[in-house]
């Protein structure tokens, strides 16, 4: 994952406060009008004034924060936008969850199982407060049934998981100003006037997720092409942020709509604050006693415990064991192979040449990583076959 600098013009910041913020707040100040005690008085330092202007505008490292004082303030929205996020303190045993039912002792062990994950819910939650966990636990009390049981207990897993949408039943539980907060932060409004001049502005060409992807912006007034703005924390989880700019991420079709979709992102590492390091991230297996080529050649991704979950969720292993990108590592390979053929204190010299490391390799060190499609892959590549540590320019 590359690490990527956020930042907007003065003048483009001053025409979407003027187009996008302003008109935000008459809708919020609208909405508040039907919003009950104490949410209201919760959600106003928040969604009007100085508070929205905050909202919109936050710095990409202070988007966690954000969410954690929205959620805090008014539990309710998560609820209804991100149950996982309320339930990540809940435990839920795998092996009751496959649980074969179909004896006595395993029907006593889900009963007595039952009354463990009411009191954990009780104490995790303020039940007041609660509706779609509160129908959960009634759900839970009224039965004594192992497969009604077994049925709950995996509906409240899919919550923890994410792996859920709410039914019409949960749906119908909430006030309609709780639906109605995803309509008042209107991204589609924006797009229309914003996204293209967004995506040009960040002026980020390569999906900085994976390093493959195009995100260039292009064209003209008549017809413009632009990649996925990603929500790096999804729209439909965190709906406040869905207009807030360091929220919003160029990134490739497949990476932002195949693998990330949805997914809460909170474990995870946000390119606009932080990128791999300069430290190898691929290594290359083949015969030792053979020549590379697209049949023999197996890219490890190394492990970094910062990053192993993205590299999961983008998946890494075998993106980057695709044929094209194999490709690339033989090209090179075999272009070094062909040099050390020729005079060793030519091979040398030229290997401590920048330029001629761009014309007889096909790598240019001179552009940043974040700047050009699979660089990461190719310094990587260099690095392997010619035996020494070259780094591009920051």
């Amino acid at each position: 994952m590359i690490r990527v600098d956020f930042t907007c013009r003065e003048e483009l910041l001053a025409r979407y406060t003027d187009l996008v913020i302003n008109p935000l707040e008459e809708k919020c100040l609208d909405l508040l009008n039907r919003v009950p005690k104490p949410y209201s008085d919760n959600l106003r330092d928040l969604i009007t004034g100085e508070g929205l202007k905050e909202l919109i505008l936050l710095s990409p490292d202070k988007l966690i924060l954000k969410i954690d004082e929205f959620y805090s303030l008014v539990p309710i929205l998560a609820e209804r936008y991100c149950l996982e996020y309320s339930l990540s303190a809940l435990n839920l045993e795998p092996e009751f969850l496959d649980m074969n039912i179909s004896t006595k002792a395993s029907k006593s062990l889900i009963q007595a199982y039952k009354e463990e994950v009411i009191n954990q819910l009780n104490d995790l939650l303020n039940i007041e407060e609660s509706v779609v966990i509160f129908d959960v636990i009634s759900s839970l009390k009224s039965t004594n049934v192992a497969s009604e049981i077994k049925k709950y207990l995996n509906r409240l897993n899919n919550f923890k998981s994410g792996n859920y949408l709410l039914n019409k039943k949960e749906l119908g539980l909430f006030d309609n100003w709780v639906h109605e907060l995803a309509i008042v932060f209107d991204y589609d409004s924006m797009a229309k006037k914003f996204a293209s001049e967004l995506t040009k502005e960040l002026d980020i060409n390569i999906c900085p997720y994976c390093n493959y992807e195009d995100t260039e912006t292009f064209g003209d007034d008549i017809c413009t092409t632009r990649p996925d703005l990603d929500h790096f924390h999804p729209k439909a989880k965190f709906p406040f942020l869905s207009l807030t700019l360091s929220n919003l991420l160029p990134a490739g079709e497949k990476c932002n709509q195949k693998y990330k979709r949805n997914r809460v992102m909170l474990d995870y590492r946000n390119p606009y604050i932080d990128g791999i390091s300069d430290n190898t991230l691929f290594d290359f297996e083949y015969p030792p006693d053979q020549r590379a080529t697209v049949q023999n050649l197996v890219v490890k991704v190394n492990d970094d415990k910062n990053f192993s979950k993205n590299f999961e969720l983008f998946n890494f292993k075998n993106l980057y064991n695709k044929k094209d990108i194999k490709e690339t590592f033989v090209d090179i390979f075999t272009r070094n192979k062909f040099i050390m053929c020729l005079d060793k204190s030519d091979y040398e010299k030229k290997l401590s040449d920048v330029k001629a490391i761009h014309h007889d390799l096909n790598v240019d060190l001179t552009v940043p990583i974040k700047d050009r499609r699979l660089q990461k892959f190719k310094i990587d590549t260099l690095r392997k076959v010619t035996g020494r540590k070259f780094s591009p320019i920051k």
